[in-house]
């Protein structure tokens, strides 16, 4: 019953600091800024500006770290595991992994209006360079991010080595998959080409070159000609001389 209590809490804090995170302002009063009028713009209220803007002001970018990590651990105890974050080596696993990150993306502040010299991630950063030079700073800050990293969340190297040959494998998956997609993609139009070309041919030869007409000779109808009226013989009547009338 504890640890629900305690997961529950962990959550609804880590809730809280995300929400002051997300509304950070500069504007908004906190232990480096002294605010004539009281104006919040912070969604979480006075307390949240206080807070927020003090983690920010100290770690820059990797505050952004502590309510990620405190849900992770909400949920792992609310599935009664509690390897994550368990002793000290997890907490200062934790506090590494939210200096380094202040310390090697300082551009985030600029885009997001976070401070610009954060106390403790700023000054990190500054001695490495000054001691190490750019490069060696550099090795140096990704070492102990990754190092805080797998203190902090549990996740071993081999677990990363796992997640790559994954990765590698579904994208060699997708990719021949692709491949073999375009593949008969290819084939199918170019017979279906061959079989338009084939079907052009077939029409050229059913069709016969038109025969060449010709000439009608003209007949010309000749009328029948007409019978030759004949004379006809009228005979008289007995007593009288027969006498051919022609009429």
């Amino acid at each position: 019953m504890k640890k629900e209590i305690l997961a529950l809490f962990l959550f609804f804090l880590s809730v809280f600091l995300f929400l002051g995170f997300f509304s950070y302002s500069p504007l908004d009063p906190s232990f480096n800024n002294a605010v004539a009028k009281i104006s919040i713009r912070n969604y979480v209220g006075i307390i949240g500006a206080f807070f927020c803007g003090s983690i920010l002001d100290i770690f820059g970018s990797g505050g952004f770290w502590l309510p990620f990590l405190l849900i992770i651990k909400s949920i792992l105890l609310f599935r009664n595991k509690t390897d994550f974050l368990k002793g000290t080596p997890g907490y200062i696993g934790g506090l590494i992994l939210i200096i380094t990150t202040g310390a090697l993306f300082p551009s985030l502040s600029g885009f997001m209006n976070l401070p610009d010299y954060p106390l403790i991630s700023g000054t990190l950063r500054d001695f490495l360079i000054r001691y190490l030079k750019e490069a060696g700073a550099l090795i140096l800050l990704v070492f102990l991010f990754l190092t805080g990293f797998m203190y902090a969340t549990g996740v071993r190297g081999r677990a990363f080595l796992d997640a790559f040959k994954k990765l590698k494998k579904g994208f060699e998956k997708i990719y021949f998959t692709v491949v073999v997609f375009l593949k008969k993609f290819i084939e199918k139009r170019k017979i279906r080409k061959l079989e338009k070309a084939e079907k052009k041919k077939a029409k050229k030869l059913l069709i016969k070159p038109e025969e060449k007409k010709s000439p009608k000779l003209k007949i010309q109808k000749t009328l029948p000609s007409k019978e030759l009226k004949q004379p006809r013989v009228i005979f008289k009547p007995a007593g009288k001389k027969n006498e051919k009338v022609q009429v």
